[in-house]
């Protein structure tokens, strides 16, 4: 096993990697009473297109299985539920599927050996009938719907949907009613038996454990486990254009006051650092200096009155990043003629760019006082690089604003996608 000291944040990283492929991340904390514990497969609403384990031809799934199979994760013949299970133990579970993964999860205090093998078995067997799987649908198409009248997932999926032309991202995570209403059994086997393979997946431990009883408790759990092994599950390669769908729109909803979003679309080909964490890192430095809480454009577009709020969220694929301003605001014209005016002048010194380096290092080393952000920070790291980053805070303090500058310069701006949701017009 190996294990790693984590010098800023006074943490030890352990690492093991099992014989079947999975993969177990660890950060024991002494001084916390609960253990939390993930465990995650690489499919989420984006693998449609792929070749399932054992076969040589590429099949196409409908939209929304990833979400589906989520759901029908947590039902079993023997009629056990995991949430009555872990409320028994005085614990908490849950699952969530994104675009690219499905995580399964509890959080509880002791009963560590109990819980973790449950968590292991539920999600490790599937328990599927035509009954079941069709009474699901009905469940789902309710979840569905009740997304339609949310203001956020609206503007949400809409930006995506009016960004992207080809990559999945472009889709609802949970599909669409008549996708749902297609899914089959049989289809949802294909993908449980390519994607919940352990050496698809992996286990992310927070909290109040002991490193080698954890191990030790899964080694025992997976050796009466057989499962054949898969090399890279070959998935359908997106050729995704620079340009967007829709330069600009506009939708009417139940909001109190418009709701704004407005998305670069970044090509990665055109940037030159090779290392996607410096990268990924820079982008991130350079929209919290330029829309940030703490910006210049913040308390500016407050001051004129044209801003009540601005969130920001990066979305990272193959081929593009988009960086995405999520915006509440009466003036939506100015608001984003304001945006505009930004990207256009694009002027961070080289004193807020090691300002915000800090802060980035304290926003990092103040997670680790929450085992669930401790958690999700080494998600995110598996998921974009494959590994734990155990030196991020060396890498950060190592960013230069000389490599920042020429970053910038390689980023082009030029294909944006704006989506405004106002008030309905009672008028009408």
């Amino acid at each position: 096993m190996k294990k790693n000291r984590l010098v800023d944040v006074g943490e030890d990283f352990y690492y093991e990697k099992l014989d079947n492929g999975l993969e177990i991340y660890m950060i024991p904390k002494e001084t916390f009473t609960e253990t939390y514990v993930t465990f995650t497969t690489r499919f989420g609403s984006i693998n449609t297109e792929f070749v399932p384990n054992g076969k040589t031809e590429m099949i196409r799934v409908h939209d929304g299985i990833a979400h589906f199979l989520e759901h029908k994760m947590f039902e079993s013949e023997d009629g056990m539920d995991p949430f009555d299970f872990y409320s028994k133990n005085g614990a908490s579970c849950n699952a969530s599927t994104t675009f690219n993964r499905t995580t399964y999860l509890f959080l509880g205090t002791g009963h560590l050996k109990e819980n973790v093998n449950f968590l292991l078995d539920y999600v490790q067997s599937i328990y599927l009938t035509d009954e079941n799987v069709e009474k699901e649908k009905g469940i789902i198409e309710q979840e569905l719907n009740m997304y339609k009248d949310d203001p956020f997932w609206v503007l949400y999926e809409g930006i995506l949907a009016n960004s992207f032309k080809e990559n999945n991202v472009r889709k609802s995570i949970g599909g669409e009613v008549k996708d749902i209403m297609a899914i089959t059994k049989d289809e949802l086997l294909e993908c449980y038996n390519t994607f919940y393979n352990p050496a698809n997946m992996f286990i992310v431990a927070t909290g109040n454990f002991n490193p080698d009883e954890l191990v030790n408790i899964i080694k025992e759990n997976q050796k009466s486990k057989d499962f054949k092994r898969i090399s890279d599950i070959k998935i359908k390669e997106i050729h995704e254009p620079d340009s967007v769908v829709k330069e600009y729109e506009e939708k009417q909803l139940s909001v109190t006051e418009p709701k704004i979003a407005v998305a670069f679309k970044i090509s990665k080909e055109k940037i030159k650092i090779k290392s996607e964490f410096k990268v990924n890192k820079y982008l991130s430095l350079m929209a919290e200096a330029l829309f940030g809480s703490t910006s210049m454009f913040f308390s500016q577009s407050r001051k004129d009155n044209i801003l009540i709020d601005c969130g920001i969220e990066i979305f990272n694929t193959d081929t593009h990043y988009l960086l995405c301003l999520f915006i509440d605001s009466n003036t939506p014209n100015k608001i984003i003629d304001k945006v505009d005016e930004v990207i256009r002048e694009l002027l961070i010194t080289e004193e807020d760019f090691e300002r915000r380096k800090k802060v980035t290092i304290a926003n990092y080393i103040s997670s680790f006082d929450n085992i669930v952000s401790t958690n999700g920070i080494v998600i995110g790291n598996v998921m974009s690089y494959d590994k734990y980053i155990d030196d991020q805070i060396e890498q950060t303090k190592a960013l230069s604003y000389k490599e920042f500058k020429v970053f910038i310069k390689s980023l082009d701006f030029s294909n944006k996608s704006s989506l405004v949701i106002k008030p309905v017009d009672e008028s009408n």
